[in-house]
């Protein structure tokens, strides 16, 4: 993880998984909510927003 500017947060990662799946747990919101809390809680809200930044 770094931190590239204060109000960004890089992080990466390599995954044993092929790219299309990767890409569909990171940008769906149900299934963001299946992993990204893992065995720690419960995500109960999430908004995706893949548009570029202007």
């Amino acid at each position: 993880m770094t931190l590239p500017s204060d109000t960004e947060i890089l992080v990466a990662r390599e995954f044993n998984a092929p790219r299309h799946l990767v890409w569909k747990v990171l940008t769906e919101p149900e299934l963001i909510k299946r992993w990204w809390a893992g065995q720690r809680g419960t995500v109960t809200d999430v908004t995706v927003d893949l548009r570029v930044p202007a």
